[in-house]
């Protein structure tokens, strides 16, 4: 989802799927517009996803454990997805989740990842 000039542009239906943790959505618009941001370091932006997730999702009543819960999940999906579709081989810029989303993935389970 983009903000433009011209009203919001909204794209890919084709991951639309139901049961997902709460936030999802407003998680991956803001790390999809953070890393969009020129110069942005992709590998910073996935951490800080994860430090920002209880700001970001205490409007939809989430309590901090489970929005950190959720930011990890969510990162974890979209590395997934990123794997499965092949991004890296089809050469996409981000496409290699192992650059940027599993560090932040790694750091945030492994108690190093702050609170």
């Amino acid at each position: 989802m983009a903000s433009t000039s011209g009203g919001l542009l909204v794209w890919d239906w084709e991951r639309f799927t139901t049961g997902v943790p709460l936030g999802f959505d407003a998680l991956h618009h803001w790390l999809q517009t953070s890393v969009a941001t020129p110069r942005s370091d992709p590998r910073a932006v996935a951490a800080s996803c994860l430090e920002r997730a209880p700001g970001h999702l205490a409007p939809f009543g989430v309590s901090s454990p489970q929005a950190r819960l959720t930011a990890i999940l969510y990162l974890t999906d979209l590395a997934t997805r990123y794997l499965t579709d092949r991004q890296a081989q089809a050469g996409a810029p981000l496409g290699d989740p192992g650059t940027w989303l599993i560090p932040a993935i790694v750091q945030a389970t492994s108690g190093r990842g702050g609170s």
